[in-house]
């Protein structure tokens, strides 16, 4: 079974009249997460997509596009992958090598940055 934390939300956004909600745990591998979305026109909730992370740690509407900052990969992180809203479905848009844990994103110039924690902490950016 999985802790009780396993599945906490973390953050919410509202989209064409839907309210998704971030959940999941960084701590606990609590696998696979799925992205939850208050449908109101049907007044029901929905898994609008799994995704390949054990916790969604914030949305955010960036340079026009809604993004899903995956907090923890599954397993030994290779890439934290960070997902993009396209057609009602959650699809990766960038891949993180050795990020660990990714909390926050911004875009600023003309690009995306991602805040993260690495594995080996002697990397120099």
């Amino acid at each position: 079974t999985l802790p009780s934390n396993a599945r906490n939300p973390w953050d919410m956004i509202l989209i064409d009249d839907c309210l998704y909600v971030a959940t999941g745990d960084y701590a606990n591998d609590s696998g696979t997460t799925s992205i939850w979305k208050y449908d109101k026109s049907k007044s029901k909730w929905v898994n609008s997509g799994d995704v390949e992370q054990e916790a969604i740690a914030r949305f955010a509407n960036l340079n026009g596009q809604n993004i899903a900052i995956g907090a923890d990969p599954i397993g030994r992180p290779q890439y934290a992958e960070n997902y993009i809203l396209s057609n009602g479905n959650w699809e990766v848009f960038s891949k993180i090598k050795g990020a660990l844990h990714t909390f926050d994103a911004e875009y600023f110039n003309g690009a995306f940055y991602f805040g993260v924690g690495y594995e080996k902490m002697n990397i120099r950016l």
